[in-house]
C-alpha cells in the first residue's frame, strides 16, 4: 500500500488537484520515483496547468506502458508503483485529501540491479523534506528489529 496527500489547487472538475481528480476517476496512479537527475522535471511538474495539458510533454518525458494499470509511467523512472485505488480520506483542512492506492505491479530498472538487489543509492533519490525542501538520499543503514 502506498499514499500521499494533497490539497487545494482547484481541478476543472472538483477543489482538487487534477492529479487526485484523474485518480478518483479512473481509480489508478502510478508512482514514480525521483532521481536526482529527474529532479527539474519534478518540479516542473507541479505548476498549475490546466486539465488538458500533458505534463509529460511539457517536462519531456516519455511514457511507458504499465502492465496491470491503464495509466502511463515515467520512462526513466528508476522504479514505479503500478496502484489502483483503495481509499479516499478528507483530511481537515481545506480540501486536503490522503490518496491510498494497492501496489499491483513494480518496474525497477535493470540499471540499478546489482546482484538482484536494488541499488538506491546509485540513482541518487530524492526525498521532500516539506515546504520547498528537498534532499538527495546519499546514505543508508541497516537495523535489525528486535524479537
Amino acid at each position: 500500500m502506498v499514499m500521499f496527500s494533497t490539497n487545494g489547487k482547484k481541478s476543472d472538475q472538483k477543489n482538487i488537484k487534477d492529479s487526485a481528480a484523474n485518480i478518483i476517476e479512473t481509480e489508478e496512479f502510478v508512482v514514480s520515483m525521483v532521481s536526482k537527475a529527474l529532479l527539474k522535471s519534478m518540479n516542473t511538474s507541479s505548476g498549475n496547468y490546466s486539465k488538458n495539458v500533458d505534463e509529460f510533454e511539457i517536462c519531456d518525458l516519455q511514457k511507458a506502458n504499465c502492465n496491470l494499470v491503464s495509466v502511463p509511467r515515467i520512462s526513466k523512472s528508476p522504479a514505479s508503483l503500478e496502484c489502483k485505488l483503495f481509499q479516499v480520506l478528507k483530511l481537515p483542512g481545506k480540501d486536503n485529501n490522503m490518496i491510498i492506492g494497492e501496489v499491483v505491479g513494480i518496474h525497477l530498472s535493470d540499471y540499478f540491479l546489482k546482484n538482484g538487489i536494488f541499488n538506491i543509492l546509485d540513482f541518487m533519490p530524492i526525498a521532500r523534506l516539506g515546504y520547498k525542501d528537498y534532499t538527495t538520499i546519499s546514505k543508508k543503514f541497516t537495523l535489525e528489529r528486535p524479537d
